[in-house]
């Protein structure tokens, strides 16, 4: 089916397609999301790409040994980690 689905689309033409996937993003965040990366330039990628890596960094918790700690967690503070 997927196939199927895939070639309509495909049918539907560029103009179609770019018309439904706005309408879509104008009600859905995700959908929104995906416009602005395909339609991002190779330096507005980058640029998001150092974002979502520098929000990684300052997150409050982080995973040590496969268990989640908090930066505040005594056991850490405790042993000096």
């Amino acid at each position: 089916m997927k196939k199927e689905v895939r070639d309509r689309l495909i049918e539907k033409g560029v103009e179609e397609l770019a018309d439904a996937l706005l309408e879509m993003a104008a009600c859905d965040d995700r959908a929104e999301g995906l416009v602005r990366r395909l339609t991002a330039s190779s330096e507005e990628k980058v640029k998001n790409f150092k974002a979502k890596v520098a929000g990684l960094k300052r997150m409050r918790r982080f995973v040590r040994s496969g268990k989640t700690y908090s930066r505040m967690d005594p056991a850490i503070v405790e042993h000096g980690r």
